[in-house]
């Protein structure tokens, strides 16, 4: 197989520039794996399982996102893709294993549910808060930070040994169509993280982007 390899690559290099095949640039995705979903085609990499989020960086995890207080729930695929993945090895091989655009956890917390999708090589996800519900139910673990902190435009800092990391500042909606409104709404540390909208909820959409390698703000104690 090595030497298949670098017949290949030898034979490609004597190519004239536009003899040569174009790079095929695919959309992320999502597709299962032992005990949840792998991310495929992201800035970092990422897992979902019962427990929740895991974000890897460097070859190692460099922070999890756990539903907390909550028993868990199974991730499901959704918006399925065009495309398999086929994976062969000594022992057996995985064939046919489907792309999803979307991994959907279903009443995750008491009539919440949360949707994991990918925007711009980065991941993302919302909350799905059904009438009646309580949003402050919706309460993550942090595993593996060094350090948490809210900037003042409402960003979750997390520090982890990878680098930092950032939760934008939730965007939330209520309504939908010409009907959609804005919803105040931010993150609260205690000691943990959660939700705390200012508004009587009828039906909410919370969405959260998750970034990678933004400064971390400074606090007063280290200015």
């Amino acid at each position: 197989m090595i030497y298949v390899f670098a017949l290949f690559f030898a034979a490609l290099a004597a190519l004239p520039l536009g003899a040569r095949p174009l790079r095929q640039e695919f959309a992320p995705w999502f597709e299962p794996s032992p005990g949840g979903f792998q991310s495929m085609g992201l800035e970092v990499e990422a897992r979902l399982e019962a427990s929740g989020l895991t974000v890897r960086a460097h070859g190692r995890d460099a922070f999890s996102l756990n539903f907390e207080g909550v028993p868990g729930a199974e991730p499901t695929g959704s918006v399925q893709l065009p495309g398999v993945s086929n994976y062969y090895g000594d022992q057996s091989n995985r064939l046919g294993v489907p792309h999803y655009g979307r991994v959907v956890y279903t009443g995750v917390f008491p009539g919440i549910s949360a949707v994991f999708y990918t925007n711009d090589r980065r991941i993302e996800y919302d909350l799905l808060v059904s009438p009646g519900a309580d949003v402050s139910r919706a309460v993550f673990r942090v595993i593996g930070s060094n350090r948490l902190s809210l900037t003042p435009d409402g960003n979750l800092q997390i520090a982890t040994a990878s680098g930092p990391f950032t939760l934008k500042a939730p965007v939330a909606y209520q309504g939908s169509g010409a009907n959609r409104a804005r919803v105040a709404c931010r993150y609260v540390l205690s000691p943990h993280f959660r939700f705390e909208p200012r508004v009587r909820i009828s039906r909410m959409l919370v969405r959260i982007n998750i970034h990678r390698g933004l400064k971390a703000a400074k606090t007063p104690a280290e200015d």
